[in-house]
């Protein structure tokens, strides 16, 4: 909206204000404002999303660049090593259940994974069974 249309708008409201008897410092008030409240808070809300969306795009791209990958597979890959490292020198250790699993998947390809995986659910379903594991499908 141009300036003049929300001058004029803002005029119109206070004329509006002056008729309706919301008083004259109400109507005063209005027509004295030098500027379009509506306007500027529409102005406002949209360099705030462009800055916080320009912010979280520079976040990520600086987390990138600083851990060398280029895509997201690479960055899984890196987390997938870089977090339970992180997590052994904050103290946390894993269940033991956890830590015996990933002993037997070391080492695996995806594909024997995935084949280990739906070998364990299988038997899991056909006992009865709940998974234990949290985030296993």
């Amino acid at each position: 909206m141009g300036y003049r249309r929300a001058m004029k708008q803002e005029a119109a409201f206070a004329q509006e204000a002056a008729q309706r008897g919301l008083g004259r410092a109400a109507a005063a008030a209005a027509a004295d404002l030098p500027f379009s409240p509506t306007h500027h808070a529409a102005r406002a809300l949209c360099y705030g999303t462009a800055l916080a969306c320009a912010g979280c795009g520079l976040g990520v791209v600086a987390i990138g660049v600083g851990l060398g990958v280029s895509n997201v597979q690479e960055f899984a890959a890196v987390m997938r090593q870089w977090t339970p490292n992180a997590l052994r020198r904050l103290g946390w250790q894993p269940p033991a259940a956890q830590q015996a699993e990933a002993r037997v998947l070391e080492g695996m390809t995806f594909e024997e994974e995935l084949a280990y995986w739906s070998k364990v659910t299988a038997a899991e379903e056909a006992s009865g069974q709940r998974s234990s594991r949290a985030g296993v499908k």
